[in-house]
């Protein structure tokens, strides 16, 4: 018998079998993680998996296959030994990428996809977390969800739908930086911001938040000089070349649906026939 740190609340000493010791077994003191079978749930008098298979659905059931091959002691890695079990990460990470598949991203939504769409059930086990829930799984992960977990996840498709590889397609779009748009600072600017910058960290030398401004402002200066040479290069006027002092790295473009210029950036993607994303990037000008 497997004891744990509350059995002591519900029996007695007396109460235990002769054969099971008094101690804690080590195995108890392990994080456990809410993981239910899909396998137990039915459609009626139907078993889910014969019911997607019979409707043809056999998506989610190829998806839960290959997120069953990933290594999530990473993720696990960052939960404590005690308290209530949390939500298996190999089955929150199936309901977001699931929903992601759907073009499901709002954190309310995928709360509901997760308690309405049966392929959803399938691969998440049938949890249904809430849209907190799923938030903070997300910000607890994010140094898990690095690119070496999606390239895993990448190859294990790849092997699944066993693409020929002969033909990729790639396309990018625009999207809007987070920072603001009526901020942006000219050259002029950036130098005046560095200088008392300069100034401060000569007044505070042990000020981290100091030092840290000042690295930031040169930070923008470069690449506001670098942005203005490649204007230069591609015979662009530089001279009104702008930069955002939270954001230096984007990019002032034009943005889509005539609403006009703002710093942004271009995602870009590599498909091959299967669809199957081989390959992204983010790039402060254009998917080229």
């Amino acid at each position: 018998m497997i004891r744990t740190p509350q059995f002591s609340l519900l029996f007695q000493e007396a109460d235990l079998p002769e054969n099971t010791e008094a101690t804690p077994d080590t195995k108890a003191l392990e994080r456990r993680f809410i993981a239910p079978d899909p396998a137990d749930i039915s459609v009626g008098n139907v078993l889910l998996k014969q019911y997607l298979v019979n409707a043809e659905q056999r998506t989610p059931i190829i998806i839960a296959e290959m997120l069953d091959q990933q290594n999530w002691s990473a993720f696990e890695a960052h939960y404590a030994s005690s308290g209530r079990p949390p939500y298996a990460p190999r089955h929150m990470m199936g309901l977001i990428l699931y929903g992601i598949m759907q073009g499901v991203t709002s954190l309310r939504a995928l709360e509901k996809l997760a308690k309405l769409d049966l392929g959803c059930m399938w691969i998440s086990g049938g949890i249904h977390p809430d849209h907190a829930n799923i938030g903070r799984f997300i910000n607890m992960h994010e140094p898990s969800l690095t690119g070496e977990f999606f390239d895993a996840l990448t190859r294990s498709v790849l092997k699944k739908t066993n693409p020929s590889g002969q033909r990729l397609a790639g396309d990018g779009t625009t999207i809007e930086a987070a920072c603001s748009n009526y901020n942006l600072i000219k050259e002029e600017a950036a130098r005046a911001a560095l200088e008392e910058a300069h100034r401060q960290a000569e007044k505070h030398p042990e000020d981290p938040k100091t030092l840290a401004d000042l690295e930031q402002t040169a930070d923008v200066l470069d690449r506001l000089l670098e942005q203005k040479q490649n204007r230069k290069d591609r015979g662009r006027k530089a001279e009104e070349t702008k930069v955002s002092p939270t954001e230096p790295e984007a990019i002032v473009q034009k943005m889509k649906r005539n609403r006009g210029f703002a710093p942004g950036y271009t995602p870009s993607i590599l498909v091959n026939e299967k669809r199957v994303v081989v390959g992204q990037a983010v790039d402060p000008t254009n998917e080229i």
